[in-house]
Protein backbone atom coordinates (compact mmCIF):
# COMPACT_ATOMS: atom_id res chain seq x y z
CA UNK A 1 0.00 0.00 0.00
CA UNK A 2 1.48 3.73 -0.81
CA UNK A 3 1.70 5.85 1.75
CA UNK A 4 -0.91 8.00 0.09
CA UNK A 5 -3.58 5.06 -0.04
CA UNK A 6 -2.20 4.55 3.84
CA UNK A 7 -3.28 7.78 4.37
CA UNK A 8 -6.44 7.29 3.08
CA UNK A 9 -7.26 4.52 4.56
CA UNK A 10 -6.32 6.07 7.68
CA UNK A 11 -8.83 8.17 7.56
CA UNK A 12 -11.61 6.09 6.07
CA UNK A 13 -10.72 3.73 9.60
CA UNK A 14 -11.43 6.97 12.31
CA UNK A 15 -13.89 8.45 10.55
CA UNK A 16 -16.21 5.22 10.25
CA UNK A 17 -15.22 4.12 13.98
CA UNK A 18 -16.39 7.88 15.25
CA UNK A 19 -19.38 8.14 13.51
CA UNK A 20 -21.11 4.30 12.34
CA UNK A 21 -23.06 5.05 15.60
CA UNK A 22 -24.95 7.89 13.60
CA UNK A 23 -24.20 7.13 10.17
CA UNK A 24 -25.28 3.60 9.89
CA UNK A 25 -29.03 2.37 10.32
CA UNK A 26 -29.47 0.04 12.97
CA UNK A 27 -26.13 0.12 14.25
CA UNK A 28 -26.89 0.17 18.02
CA UNK A 29 -29.34 -2.24 18.04
CA UNK A 30 -26.87 -4.73 15.95
CA UNK A 31 -24.49 -4.83 18.71
CA UNK A 32 -27.28 -5.11 21.50
CA UNK A 33 -28.82 -7.93 19.95
CA UNK A 34 -25.95 -9.60 19.60
CA UNK A 35 -25.54 -9.14 23.14
CA UNK A 36 -28.32 -10.22 24.31
CA UNK A 37 -28.36 -13.07 22.64
CA UNK A 38 -24.97 -14.83 23.45
CA UNK A 39 -26.87 -17.23 25.93
CA UNK A 40 -24.07 -17.88 29.19
CA UNK A 41 -24.09 -16.99 32.79
CA UNK A 42 -22.88 -13.67 33.25
CA UNK A 43 -19.99 -14.71 35.36
CA UNK A 44 -19.04 -17.48 33.21
CA UNK A 45 -15.19 -16.97 32.08
CA UNK A 46 -16.05 -17.06 28.05
CA UNK A 47 -13.47 -17.03 25.19
CA UNK A 48 -15.27 -15.38 22.65
CA UNK A 49 -13.54 -13.90 18.99
CA UNK A 50 -14.80 -11.18 17.45
CA UNK A 51 -14.50 -11.22 13.60
CA UNK A 52 -14.18 -8.28 11.73
CA UNK A 53 -13.61 -6.53 15.16
CA UNK A 54 -13.05 -2.39 14.04
CA UNK A 55 -12.66 0.01 16.59
CA UNK A 56 -13.78 -2.31 19.48
CA UNK A 57 -17.23 -1.44 19.99
CA UNK A 58 -18.57 -4.72 20.11
CA UNK A 59 -16.31 -6.40 21.97
CA UNK A 60 -16.50 -3.54 24.58
CA UNK A 61 -19.82 -4.18 25.05
CA UNK A 62 -19.48 -7.82 25.70
CA UNK A 63 -16.39 -7.71 28.24
CA UNK A 64 -18.71 -5.56 29.99
CA UNK A 65 -21.68 -7.74 30.20
CA UNK A 66 -19.92 -10.56 30.54
CA UNK A 67 -17.19 -9.50 33.33
CA UNK A 68 -15.13 -12.69 33.30
CA UNK A 69 -14.67 -13.22 29.61
CA UNK A 70 -11.17 -12.76 27.05
CA UNK A 71 -11.55 -12.06 23.86
CA UNK A 72 -9.62 -12.40 20.73
CA UNK A 73 -9.94 -9.36 18.65
CA UNK A 74 -9.21 -9.96 14.69
CA UNK A 75 -8.95 -7.58 11.85
CA UNK A 76 -7.03 -6.75 9.39
CA UNK A 77 -6.13 -3.00 9.57
CA UNK A 78 -3.55 -1.98 11.57
CA UNK A 79 -5.53 1.55 12.35
CA UNK A 80 -8.38 0.03 13.58
CA UNK A 81 -5.85 -2.42 15.83
CA UNK A 82 -5.05 1.07 17.52
CA UNK A 83 -8.37 2.59 17.74
CA UNK A 84 -9.40 -0.77 19.22
CA UNK A 85 -6.51 -1.08 21.70
CA UNK A 86 -7.64 2.53 22.83
CA UNK A 87 -11.12 1.80 23.36
CA UNK A 88 -9.96 -1.48 25.00
CA UNK A 89 -7.55 -0.59 27.27
CA UNK A 90 -9.30 -0.96 29.78
CA UNK A 91 -9.87 -4.62 29.44
CA UNK A 92 -6.20 -4.92 28.50
CA UNK A 93 -5.76 -8.12 30.22
CA UNK A 94 -8.27 -9.68 28.99
CA UNK A 95 -7.86 -8.51 24.86
CA UNK A 96 -5.38 -10.49 22.41
CA UNK A 97 -4.98 -8.44 19.15
CA UNK A 98 -4.75 -10.33 15.93
CA UNK A 99 -4.10 -8.52 12.83
CA UNK A 100 -5.41 -10.84 9.94
CA UNK A 101 -8.33 -11.04 7.93
CA UNK A 102 -11.20 -13.86 8.55
CA UNK A 103 -9.71 -16.09 6.10
CA UNK A 104 -6.38 -16.28 8.14
CA UNK A 105 -5.02 -17.97 10.79
CA UNK A 106 -6.97 -16.26 13.71
CA UNK A 107 -7.77 -19.86 14.85
CA UNK A 108 -3.92 -20.28 16.33
CA UNK A 109 -5.44 -17.82 18.77
CA UNK A 110 -7.58 -19.96 20.02
CA UNK A 111 -6.18 -23.75 20.56
CA UNK A 112 -8.30 -24.87 22.64
CA UNK A 113 -11.91 -23.52 21.19
CA UNK A 114 -14.14 -20.97 22.10
CA UNK A 115 -17.05 -20.44 23.88
CA UNK A 116 -18.35 -17.46 20.89
CA UNK A 117 -17.58 -16.06 17.89
CA UNK A 118 -19.28 -12.83 16.99
CA UNK A 119 -19.06 -10.91 14.22
CA UNK A 120 -20.79 -7.10 13.09
CA UNK A 121 -20.67 -5.59 9.65
CA UNK A 122 -18.02 -7.43 8.33
CA UNK A 123 -19.16 -10.81 6.75
CA UNK A 124 -20.58 -9.52 3.79
CA UNK A 125 -17.62 -8.29 2.50
CA UNK A 126 -17.35 -12.52 1.51
CA UNK A 127 -18.62 -14.30 -1.25
CA UNK A 128 -20.72 -17.32 -0.87
CA UNK A 129 -18.25 -20.05 -0.98
CA UNK A 130 -16.12 -18.19 1.63
CA UNK A 131 -19.03 -17.39 3.62
CA UNK A 132 -19.64 -20.93 4.22
CA UNK A 133 -15.83 -21.93 4.59
CA UNK A 134 -15.48 -19.30 7.36
CA UNK A 135 -18.57 -21.02 8.85
CA UNK A 136 -17.33 -24.42 8.79
CA UNK A 137 -14.14 -22.51 10.51
CA UNK A 138 -15.79 -21.53 13.44
CA UNK A 139 -17.70 -24.04 13.79
CA UNK A 140 -14.48 -26.23 14.19
CA UNK A 141 -13.21 -24.07 17.13
CA UNK A 142 -16.28 -23.62 18.98
CA UNK A 143 -16.29 -25.66 22.11
CA UNK A 144 -19.74 -28.10 22.42
CA UNK A 145 -22.87 -25.66 23.52
CA UNK A 146 -20.77 -22.73 21.94
CA UNK A 147 -22.29 -19.83 19.87
CA UNK A 148 -21.90 -18.28 16.66
CA UNK A 149 -23.89 -14.66 16.43
CA UNK A 150 -23.62 -12.56 13.42
CA UNK A 151 -24.71 -9.18 13.03
CA UNK A 152 -24.42 -7.84 8.82
CA UNK A 153 -25.93 -6.21 5.82
CA UNK A 154 -27.96 -8.81 3.93
CA UNK A 155 -29.88 -8.93 0.87
CA UNK A 156 -32.99 -8.26 2.05
CA UNK A 157 -35.46 -9.41 -0.76
CA UNK A 158 -34.72 -9.65 -4.42
CA UNK A 159 -32.18 -6.98 -6.05
CA UNK A 160 -34.68 -4.54 -6.81
CA UNK A 161 -35.58 -4.47 -2.89
CA UNK A 162 -32.20 -4.10 -2.45
CA UNK A 163 -32.05 -0.63 -4.26
CA UNK A 164 -34.65 0.67 -2.51
CA UNK A 165 -32.98 -0.42 1.00
CA UNK A 166 -29.57 1.36 -0.26
CA UNK A 167 -31.85 4.48 -1.14
CA UNK A 168 -33.17 4.83 2.30
CA UNK A 169 -30.40 4.53 3.82
CA UNK A 170 -29.10 7.28 1.33
CA UNK A 171 -31.59 9.17 2.85
CA UNK A 172 -31.22 8.48 6.35
CA UNK A 173 -27.55 9.53 5.64
CA UNK A 174 -28.69 12.82 3.80
CA UNK A 175 -30.80 13.70 6.89
CA UNK A 176 -27.78 13.21 9.56
CA UNK A 177 -25.87 15.08 7.29
CA UNK A 178 -28.29 18.25 7.53
CA UNK A 179 -28.70 17.38 11.07
CA UNK A 180 -24.80 17.79 11.35
CA UNK A 181 -25.11 14.27 13.20
CA UNK A 182 -22.37 13.47 10.98
CA UNK A 183 -19.34 15.41 9.12
CA UNK A 184 -19.21 16.15 5.73
CA UNK A 185 -15.65 13.75 5.38
CA UNK A 186 -18.50 11.42 6.70
CA UNK A 187 -21.17 12.15 3.41
CA UNK A 188 -17.81 12.42 1.34
CA UNK A 189 -17.25 8.75 2.03
CA UNK A 190 -21.13 7.93 1.81
CA UNK A 191 -20.79 8.89 -1.46
CA UNK A 192 -18.07 7.24 -2.94
CA UNK A 193 -19.71 4.02 -1.38
CA UNK A 194 -22.70 5.37 -3.54
CA UNK A 195 -21.05 6.31 -6.84
CA UNK A 196 -19.23 2.59 -6.29
CA UNK A 197 -22.64 0.54 -5.58
CA UNK A 198 -25.95 2.04 -6.14
CA UNK A 199 -25.69 1.70 -10.38
CA UNK A 200 -25.89 -1.97 -10.64
CA UNK A 201 -26.46 -3.22 -6.80
CA UNK A 202 -26.38 -7.53 -7.66
CA UNK A 203 -22.76 -6.59 -9.38
CA UNK A 204 -21.00 -3.92 -7.56
CA UNK A 205 -17.56 -4.65 -6.77
CA UNK A 206 -17.45 -5.20 -2.53
CA UNK A 207 -20.81 -6.18 -1.02
CA UNK A 208 -21.45 -9.82 -1.40
CA UNK A 209 -24.71 -9.43 0.06
CA UNK A 210 -26.12 -12.87 0.48
CA UNK A 211 -30.16 -13.28 2.76
CA UNK A 212 -30.28 -14.01 6.05
CA UNK A 213 -32.63 -17.50 5.96
CA UNK A 214 -29.66 -18.69 3.33
CA UNK A 215 -26.87 -18.22 5.26
CA UNK A 216 -29.18 -19.44 8.41
CA UNK A 217 -29.36 -23.09 6.31
CA UNK A 218 -25.69 -22.89 5.82
CA UNK A 219 -25.09 -22.97 9.75
CA UNK A 220 -27.71 -26.04 10.24
CA UNK A 221 -26.11 -27.97 7.81
CA UNK A 222 -22.44 -27.56 9.09
CA UNK A 223 -23.79 -28.13 12.90
CA UNK A 224 -25.52 -25.26 14.09
CA UNK A 225 -29.28 -27.19 14.64
CA UNK A 226 -30.79 -24.36 16.13
CA UNK A 227 -29.42 -21.82 13.78
CA UNK A 228 -32.30 -18.81 13.34
CA UNK A 229 -32.71 -15.45 11.87
CA UNK A 230 -33.27 -13.63 15.29
CA UNK A 231 -34.00 -10.28 13.82
CA UNK A 232 -34.66 -8.66 10.49
CA UNK A 233 -35.15 -5.37 9.38
CA UNK A 234 -34.68 -4.38 5.59
CA UNK A 235 -30.82 -5.24 4.41
CA UNK A 236 -30.12 -5.92 8.19
CA UNK A 237 -30.41 -8.97 10.12
CA UNK A 238 -29.03 -10.79 13.49
CA UNK A 239 -28.77 -14.71 13.28
CA UNK A 240 -26.79 -17.35 14.30
CA UNK A 241 -26.84 -20.53 16.66
CA UNK A 242 -25.29 -22.84 18.94
CA UNK A 243 -23.29 -25.85 18.22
Amino acid sequence: MSEIAARRWETYALTYDTEAPRGVPCYQHLHAEIVRRLAFPKEAPLRVVDLGGGGGRLLERILVRFPNASAVWVDSSPVMRVVAGRRLARFSRRVTYVEGDMEGGWQRAVPDGCDAVVSSIAIHHLADEGKQELYRRVHQVLRPGGMIAVADEVLGGDWPTQAEHLQRWDQHTRRQSAARRVSPHWLALWQVFCDRVLPDPEHNPTERWTPAARQVEWLREIGFPDAQVWWEHGMWAVFGGRR
